[in-house]
């Protein structure tokens, strides 16, 4: 993982601002840029962004308050590869959502 800062580069902070554009939030509501890069085998389990995901589907909520971390409601997702055409490579799964 690479945790960039906000608004560390014009090009960081044209993200961030497109982010807040979409989802109609100040910038100051977007977290810092991750970017991440997965070998091939490589890839990162089932979890759930907001809480903890249980076997059962459920999830423990963090708790909210005045001076705790604001909860993350969206994540976006931005690809910045090409995969095979006999798609080999790569996939997001929303198992909750049964897409297999």
């Amino acid at each position: 993982f690479i945790h960039f800062s906000k608004l560390s580069d014009a090009k960081i902070a044209a993200v961030e601002n497109r982010a807040a554009d979409l989802l109609s939030v100040p910038n100051e509501s977007i977290e810092p840029l991750q970017l991440v890069r997965y070998e091939n085998g490589q890839y990162f389990s089932d979890h759930h962004d907001l809480g903890i995901l249980f076997e059962d589907g459920s999830v423990q909520l963090p708790e909210k308050g005045p001076h705790l971390p604001a909860r993350r409601i969206v994540t976006i997702l931005v690809y910045l590869n090409d995969l095979p055409s006999d798609d080999s490579g790569g996939a997001t799964r929303f198992p909750l959502l049964k897409n297999e």
